[in-house]
């Protein structure tokens, strides 16, 4: 079989709801890069941030979703967001072997939805060690 590069994003929805013009987030230690431009995912991909939106490189990632409450895992390669941050995209890497077309069909994501659920557990118990509130999956969105 052989071995494919992935890349996995998740989103995240806020409810930050700040009236007026938004304007750049300050995290200490995070240097945004403003749309229109390229937001590189170390050298592996590219993404076009566009205008009114925000990116941040792998290692700002870290720093951002830190900031946020949110568990990193050392596979983060980029953060982008519109400049209000209302919802954001974090860009991770993970070698999981490359699925032939003739395949895809057959992949349970049942079994796998339930073992997300699963890992909720021991991620609760990390976030409940630093005093985060807890996550929880609840499905699939297509």
């Amino acid at each position: 079989m052989n071995k494919g590069i992935y890349l996995i994003a998740f989103v995240a929805m806020l409810s930050c709801s700040k009236g007026g013009q938004a304007q750049e987030p300050s995290i200490e230690g995070v240097e945004w890069q403003k749309g229109e431009s390229i937001g590189d995912l170390e050298g592996i991909a590219q993404i076009r941030v566009p205008s009114g939106y925000l990116f941040a490189d792998g290692d700002e990632t870290r720093i951002i979703m830190e900031a946020m409450e949110n568990l990193t895992n050392g596979s983060e390669m980029g953060f982008v967001a519109p400049s209000s941050l209302d919802w954001f995209v974090v860009f991770e890497f993970d070698e999981t072997g490359y699925v032939p077309d003739d395949e895809k069909d057959s992949l349970d994501v049942g079994a796998m939805l339930r073992s997300m659920k699963q890992g909720d557990k021991l991620s609760n118990e990390e976030r409940q060690q630093r005093g985060y509130p807890a996550l929880y999956t609840l499905g699939w969105e297509q």
